[in-house]
C-alpha cells in the first residue's frame, strides 16, 4: 500500500515537474534578458558617473587620483579652484532670477482676450449691465466686453 503511495507521488511530481519545465526556461530566459539589461545600462552610465565624481573633484579642488599620482611628493599640489567661483556665480544668478528680491514679480496674471466664465458669473454681469441700462436692451457685444473687463478685473485682483 505504501509502495503503490510512493509510486503514485513520483508520477505527479514527474508530471508537475514536466509542466513545470517550460514555465522555468521562460523565467531563466527573463532572468538572463533582464541580467544582461542591466548590465548595459551600468555601462552605459559609469563613463556619466566618473565624468560627475571628477566635476566634483575640480569644484572641492582636488586633483584626480591618477593625475596626483603622477606629481611627486616634493612638487606643488596647488589647485587652481576657478570652477567654484564660476558655479558660485551661476548659482547666484540663477537664484535672483527665479527668485527676486524686494516688491520686483517675475511673473504675471492676464486673462484671455475671450474668458470663459461660469453661468453664474455670467448672471451676475447681465444683472448689472440691466440695472445700467435701465430697461435699454443689452447687445452681444457689451456683454462681450463686460466679461473681458470682469475678467481682467479678477485677474488684477488675483496677482495682489
Amino acid at each position: 500500500m505504501e509502495q503503490d503511495f510512493i509510486v503514485e507521488a513520483e508520477l505527479v511530481f514527474s508530471k508537475e515537474e514536466a509542466s513545470s519545465a517550460p514555465a522555468l526556461d521562460a523565467l531563466g530566459a527573463l532572468g538572463s534578458t533582464l541580467i544582461g539589461e542591466f548590465g548595459k545600462a551600468e555601462n552605459d552610465r559609469r563613463l556619466t558617473e566618473q565624468r560627475w565624481l571628477m566635476d566634483l573633484r575640480q569644484y572641492r579642488g582636488q586633483y584626480d587620483p591618477d593625475v596626483l599620482a603622477k606629481i611627486g611628493s616634493t612638487r606643488s599640489k596647488a589647485f587652481v579652484r576657478k570652477t567654484r567661483v564660476k558655479v558660485k556665480t551661476t548659482d547666484s544668478r540663477v537664484v535672483d532670477l527665479l527668485f527676486p528680491a524686494g516688491t520686483n514679480k517675475n511673473w504675471s496674471i492676464a486673462s484671455t482676450p475671450k474668458p470663459s466664465v461660469s453661468d453664474e458669473q455670467k448672471a451676475e454681469v447681465v444683472a448689472t449691465l440691466r440695472k445700467a441700462a435701465q430697461g435699454a436692451p443689452i447687445t452681444r457685444d457689451v456683454l462681450d466686453q463686460a466679461l473681458v473687463n470682469m475678467a481682467k478685473e479678477s485677474a488684477k485682483r488675483m496677482s495682489k
